[in-house]
């Protein structure tokens, strides 16, 4: 039995990683930084799974079928895309109480409850 030590298991993670933003064009998306990146599902409905969670043992043919699912976007963009947007339920959680906000609470618990 062969057995692998953590810096080889690093090491193909970092390999893997590089290939991956590699393959989404080694930049952000919004603002052409090229460190720091994070990897970002476009519409997190169709997520099969966290890319980088999956480095180590996935065959690569999976991984670019996810990949194809998402783009790079540096710390900054990424944090500005999942930031609590006003309309939304985690706007209200946020503090927002528009209109829109409160709608969309609304809507949350009506589906809530309806589970129980």
């Amino acid at each position: 039995m062969v057995k692998y030590s953590s810096i080889w298991y690093q090491n193909k993670y970092n390999e893997r990683l590089k290939k991956a933003h590699d393959y989404l064009g080694g930049k952000c998306v919004n603002c052409d930084k090229k460190d720091e990146l994070h990897i970002h599902h476009k519409d997190k409905k169709l997520k099969s799974f966290t890319v980088t969670e999956q480095l180590h043992g996935m065959a690569w043919d999976k991984i670019v079928e996810e990949l194809d699912k998402c783009e790079l976007l540096c710390v900054k963009c990424h944090r500005k895309e999942h930031e609590a947007k006003c309309g939304t339920i985690a706007g209200y959680r946020k503090g927002c109480r528009c209109e829109d906000c409160k709608t969309a609470l609304r809507n949350y618990m009506r589906i809530y409850r309806s589970k129980k």
